[in-house]
């Protein structure tokens, strides 16, 4: 591909610099040597985090394939269990409650979407994080533009309520820097 090609001409012999491998492998084979080094180094936050990432994985995924992401947003029967860790920083949001919480992460692509801010809030450095909170925040404000079109649909008006305390919780912003960046 035209976009790997001068990284794959330098070293044809495939002796890769880890840049250089990080730079061509997918994001799954990505998350599998990020297994590997958990494993190896017997690192129990990294093996965690592994699982957390086949959430952000499948989330990904659908978003790249152009699926409808917040189709059937009614709780259920998840494919798998939240992970620990997105439980515990869900619940301790104040404005999100136990029943919310339960409701919405029962819902696999709910579950996704709290598991990806989640893990972003984690590991962005500050710079990338402030930016992406403004963005968050435009994107908060236009999905809530008209949120009275769903008054009758209790899913999508709950489940937008849920996302947008998970943005306000772990995606603050200054007012001044959310006016900056909209004019």
């Amino acid at each position: 591909s035209p976009y790997v090609a001068g990284i794959t001409g330098k070293y044809p012999s495939f002796d890769f610099p880890v840049w250089a491998f990080l730079e061509l492998i997918t994001f799954g084979t990505f998350i599998y040597f990020y297994k590997f080094c958990a494993e190896r180094f017997d690192d129990k936050v990294m093996r965690d985090r592994f699982y957390i990432l086949q959430n952000v994985k499948s989330l990904r995924n659908a978003c790249a394939h152009n699926n409808c992401i917040l189709n059937e947003m009614a709780g259920g029967k998840p494919m798998f269990r939240p992970q620990n860790s997105v439980s515990r920083a869900v619940g301790q949001i104040a404005s999100i409650g136990q029943s919310q919480r339960k409701s919405k992460l029962s819902n696999d692509r709910l579950q996704q979407v709290a598991t990806t801010l989640y893990v972003h809030s984690l590991v962005a450095s500050e710079g990338v994080h402030k930016n992406r909170s403004i963005s968050l925040h435009k994107f908060v404000e236009r999905m809530n533009r008209h949120v009275d079109y769903y008054d009758g649909n209790y899913q999508v008006s709950s489940g937008f309520d849920f996302i947008t305390k998970l943005v306000n919780s772990w995606f603050p912003i200054e007012n001044s820097d959310f006016r900056e960046n909209t004019l």
